[in-house]
């Protein structure tokens, strides 16, 4: 019976840090855009940021911001023995404000041929755009990007 609850309460504890967007943290220092970063067994690059889009998409998958998507083209190589999947709710974006955004998990629709939400090989990369709805009167500064739930997460500083 301990066991079990004990198990129930981490497992709730985890599911409440993946899901705690606009909490407010000073962004931590980190890499430059176009270099490598790594968590876990993934490589990371982050080639761009592009933020105060408007909308995404056309006809029924068209999406309007409530604020301002930001756009991150971002590349995962798997650099380990075991195959990884990337989740929206814990990559991140901290703006200039402190406050972190996870990814829009809606904009699969949207970005449909992107490979960086699929499965990652062993020795695979895949690709995509994470998508970030923030408020207008804000800025990006940082990407957090995660292996995984466990995982202690990369930063990578985009201005």
């Amino acid at each position: 019976f301990w066991l079990a609850l004990v198990v129930g309460l981490a497992v709730a504890g985890l599911v409440l840090l993946a899901n705690r967007d606009d909490t407010t943290r000073p962004p931590a220092p980190g890499s430059q855009l176009g270099l490598p970063v790594r968590d876990g067994n993934i490589q990371f690059v982050v080639s761009s940021v592009r933020c105060g889009v408007p909308e995404v998409g056309s006809g029924l998958v068209k999406r309007t911001a409530s604020g301002q998507f930001c756009l991150a083209d971002v590349r995962a190589t798997n650099v380990k023995r075991d195959a990884r999947t990337l989740y929206e709710p814990f990559q991140k974006l901290v703006d200039s404000a402190g406050r972190t955004h996870s990814a829009d998990i809606t904009m699969r629709v949207v970005f449909r041929d992107q490979t960086i939400w699929d499965k990652i090989q062993p020795g695979e990369q895949v690709r995509g755009t994470m998508v970030f709805d923030i408020p207008k009167n804000v800025s990006a500064t940082a990407l957090e990007l995660h292996d995984g739930i466990a995982s202690g997460g990369v930063t990578v500083r985009v201005r």
